[in-house]
């Protein structure tokens, strides 16, 4: 449903954006966490016919001719259905997590572009109607599933996507939600970082997009992330702390504008100094301008949590640049500052 029928721009402009589009994250509030990431390899089926009625049911076998395997991140005309329109379905097994008393699970969809019907289990448990001039194509949506689930066993998720007309599909991801049963208020923000959340390494495990400093103490880390596959990692002892290693990436700014920077971190044994992210800013003609770092970043040992912190672009600036610091510029003394810390899901968005 990817044209823009509500002020005419042509899909090559729309196109454009895709990227950014993309490059979203799932803003979870409130005490709740992401705890199940199923964005990649769903069994998918364009049903030209309409004739998969059977689709949703488990006992359904999925690995028959014409089913292929597509990712929830991306629209459909990007997986090689390029301008297929019509009914289409998608199949995921996935082994449910454990919830304590009183927590609550909920499948949380980063966005469907079309009309969508959602299955657990064989089940129906939701739809997602796109309204006028197709509202609600990018939208978040989500469904309690805590009672719903089979615990012990695998669980099928089937989805039903209809839409006639530009791009289609799954195309934010999926995630499962363990929330503490209050309100859980999801947002797309359009990410303007690159390879946020660090899935895309190169063959030397350098993270695309991203400038590094003192690589020696940086890494991509496949061991201990918050989602997906991978995080970021900086390492330091007392012996090479004084060089301030740190990942980077910079944009076009214009005095003035806010911008929102958020990442979730987790912090190992970090001494004397703490991690943090850093908003910087050069002029047109290079010159360095206010960097401000943020403070209440966590020292010693400590689990995956966002932080977050607005800042308005200053006079005089042409260039904002994002910072990942380790521990170590925020010591008393730079060569008294150890630890490790990790990034994930970091993100830079306009607001």
């Amino acid at each position: 449903m990817f044209e823009n029928r509500r002020n005419g721009e042509p899909l090559g402009f729309i196109r454009k954006v895709m990227k950014a589009l993309r490059e979203s994250s799932l803003e979870v509030f409130g005490d709740s966490r992401i705890v199940e990431t199923l964005d990649k390899e769903w069994r998918f089926f364009a049903d030209a016919n309409n004739n998969g009625g059977s689709c949703f049911l488990p006992e359904y076998e999925s690995t028959a001719r014409g089913w292929l395997v597509l990712d929830a991140d991306r629209w459909w005309q990007e997986q090689g259905f390029n301008g297929y329109y019509g009914s289409a379905w998608y199949r995921k097994w996935f082994m449910p997590p454990t919830v304590a008393d009183g927590r609550r699970l909920l499948l949380a969809f980063g966005a469907v572009d079309g009309d969508s019907v959602v299955y657990l289990n064989g089940k129906k448990i939701g739809e997602h109607i796109l309204g006028e001039n197709g509202l609600g194509w990018d939208m978040p949506f989500n469904f309690d599933i805590t009672s719903l689930m089979l615990q012990g066993k695998s669980n099928l998720i089937a989805v039903k996507c209809t839409d006639t007309v530009g791009m289609s599909g799954m195309f934010k991801g999926v995630k499962i939600i363990e929330s503490d049963g209050a309100i859980v208020a999801e947002s797309i923000a359009s990410n303007m970082l690159v390879n946020g959340s660090f899935e895309d390494v190169d063959g030397k495990s350098i993270p695309k997009g991203w400038l590094l400093y003192y690589p020696g103490s940086l890494a991509i880390d496949d061991s201990v992330k918050y989602t997906g596959a991978k995080s970021a990692r900086i390492s330091a002892s007392k012996v090479d702390s004084g060089k301030a290693p740190c990942f980077r990436q910079e944009f076009p700014c214009v005095p003035g504008e806010k911008y929102t920077v958020s990442a979730y971190i987790r912090t190992e044994n970090c001494l004397n100094s703490a991690p943090f992210l850093r908003v910087a800013y050069k002029s047109a003609d290079g010159k360095w301008l206010s960097a401000p770092n943020f403070a209440g970043l966590p020292t010693g040992t400590s689990d995956w949590k966002r932080y977050r912190a607005t800042v308005t672009v200053p006079n005089g600036a042409a260039t904002l640049l994002v910072y990942l610091f380790g521990d170590y510029l925020a010591a008393k003394d730079a060569t008294d500052a150890a630890g490790t810390v990790w990034f994930d899901d970091v993100q830079l968005e306009k607001k």
